[in-house]
């Protein structure tokens, strides 16, 4: 079984804080605002749906993303895409 690293942990009890919470409702905020996306979705879950459509645009901006997210998660943007919002077929998951 594999140890989780020390920061994930931190991470996971974050999640349910207070500040976690608000500061996502802050980043769906601007997702409105800048982009406007659903008003779930965050600037990662949309700027990564857009590059995985193949936006060189929206590339770029993920590999910032992911740069500055790259301490507490790999691909960040990617991981961030609500696909159960996007596939109403069922498919949560793009295959491939």
């Amino acid at each position: 079984m594999k140890k989780s690293k020390p920061i994930l942990r931190v991470i996971e009890t974050m999640k349910r804080s207070k500040l976690f919470r608000t500061l996502v409702i802050i980043d769906q905020l601007f997702a409105v605002w800048i982009f406007n996306t659903h008003e779930d979705q965050t600037i990662s879950g949309y700027v990564g749906y857009k590059s995985y459509k193949g936006s060189r645009k929206y590339k770029r901006i993920e590999r910032v993303i992911n740069w500055l997210f790259s301490p507490w998660e790999d691909n960040h943007c990617y991981n961030a895409i609500e696909w159960d919002r996007l596939n109403n077929d069922g498919n949560s998951q793009p295959r491939g």
